[in-house]
Parts: structure tokens; C-alpha cells; sequence
């Protein structure tokens, strides 16, 4: 496997990340030979590692319906152990507009 191939495959990882990696693992030989991209030849890499990202183009915010709430959520699905019921895992959602919330625990099977 090459350099290139291995910062791929590793999400974007870095030079010295790849390095690691033939050392720690067995079976693993990485041809460093072949050019690596750097931070900047990586766009994924240069944005995770800007402390600011400029953008000439303004952010377009569209507006939510009136009286429409959960238009735009976020939500987080945090896994527990098991309970007495076997519920193991909760929801939560909230809503960007109104900021109202919901929570839901609940039995999740793969």
C-alpha cells in the first residue's frame, strides 16, 4: 500500500499517523515513496485543521413555515446498557427554530 492509499483509507490521516501505522501493525508495509499529499494539496486536511474558514459566499439561512416546529433538528442518539425493560439507547431531538425538545428512550436491535 502506498502513502497516498493509506492517508485515504485512514480518513485524511497525517504523515506521521502512517508512519505509526507500519510499526504497530502487523502485515502492514506502506511504500513511502510515492508522494504523500500535504496538508495543503488535502482539502479534508486543510479544513479540519483551519481555525477559521472564510468563505466568500454568504450563508443562505432558509426560513421555517410559520407555526412549524421541528423544521430543522439535530438529534443525538446516545447508547446505554441494557435496563430491566431492555431499553439501551435514547434519543434526543431539538428543533433549530423553537428550540423545543423530545426525548425518547427506547429498545434499539440491529
Amino acid at each position: 500500500m502506498t502513502g497516498a492509499e493509506a492517508h485515504i483509507i485512514m480518513g485524511q490521516a497525517g504523515y506521521d499517523t502512517i508512519n505509526k501505522l507500519q510499526d504497530n501493525c502487523e502485515g502492514v508495509e506502506i511504500e513511502m515513496t510515492v508522494p504523500f499529499p500535504h496538508t495543503v494539496d488535502c482539502e479534508t486536511r486543510a479544513c479540519a485543521k483551519a481555525h477559521e474558514i472564510i468563505s466568500r459566499r454568504p450563508d443562505v439561512e432558509f426560513p421555517a413555515p410559520q407555526g412549524i416546529i421541528f423544521y430543522r433538528t439535530n438529534q443525538d442518539i446516545i447508547p446505554f446498557e441494557s435496563r430491566f425493560n431492555g431499553h439501551n439507547h435514547a434519543t434526543y431531538t431539538q428543533c433549530d427554530i423553537s428550540m423545543s425538545e423530545t426525548n425518547i428512550i427506547e429498545e434499539y436491535k440491529c
